[in-house]
């Protein structure tokens, strides 16, 4: 080190400069769940953390194996997939065996699932656990798995349920149908559509039946009869000319 000191005849001032060192810090052994970070002479300077996918013991980057997962990044040891799931090597997540592309055990109909449910249900075993084929909800057949009425039938990749018919619409025989004039479908699930009382109308696809319109009788008078499907028109009364009409009836 320099020391440099100024002296004036009120202010003495020291200025110091100190001549920088460089220090490498050395690091014996990483814990688990981390890596070596080695500079251009092989010496350890630092520790990383293992990957998603992988663990790491004694400092050894180690793929998770099938039937594991290893979902965060400083795993020392892999996590096994609970009963019914299932991985790849090198997983961060398992999959339910239900999901495995090429599940066609049960049939079109019958959804797979991992809960054993109460009724009845087709039982399968495999490696990784064991699943059942049961029927969607709201099927009133355990065996080919028909929806109950009001329900109908709706496949998506292939993927099977029975969905409520919306309000507006009706369902039977697995099958949506918009509500027939002079009824109304006011709730899901219908099976049968509601006829509209005495003194109200609908049109087809309704959800509430309306009443029927009134004329004012001082200045209309009844165009059309009103029934079930169709409202009352009005027309207005048209006044005669005195000049040149006279009123017929």
């Amino acid at each position: 080190s320099t020391t440099t000191s100024t002296t004036t005849s009120s202010t003495t001032m020291t200025t110091t400069t100190t001549s920088t060192m460089t220090t490498t810090t050395t690091i014996s052994e990483c814990p688990g769940g981390t890596l070596g970070i080695f500079d251009g002479n092989s010496v350890r300077v630092g520790c990383a953390l293992c990957q998603p996918g992988a663990y790491c013991v004694g400092e050894q980057n180690i793929t998770c194996p099938e039937d594991s997962y290893c979902p965060r990044s400083n795993m020392s040891a892999p996590l096994p997939c609970e009963s019914g799931f299932v991985s790849a090597a090198g997983a961060v997540e398992c999959t339910s065996i239900c999901d495995l592309p090429g599940r066609s055990d049960c049939s079109w109909r019958h959804r797979c699932t991992l809960i054993e449910p109460g009724g009845a249900a087709v039982y399968f075993a495999v490696d990784g656990g064991a699943y059942f084929c049961v029927c969607p909800p709201n099927s009133h057949n355990s065996s080919s798995c028909e929806c109950a009425d009001g329900y109908e039938f709706v496949s998506s990749m292939g993927n099977a349920s029975c969905r409520a018919c919306t309000p507006g619409s009706y369902c039977q025989n697995e099958e949506a149908r918009p509500c027939v004039a002079g009824y109304s479908c006011p709730v899901p699930a219908m099976s049968t559509p509601i006829p509209c009382s005495l003194g109200e109308f609908s049109s087809a696809g309704a959800f509430a039946c309306f009443a029927w319109r009134t004329c004012d009788i001082a200045s209309q008078y009844q165009a059309t009869a009103p029934n079930a499907t169709q409202d009352r028109t009005c027309a207005n009364f048209s006044m005669c000319d005195p000049a040149s009409e006279f009123e017929l009836t």
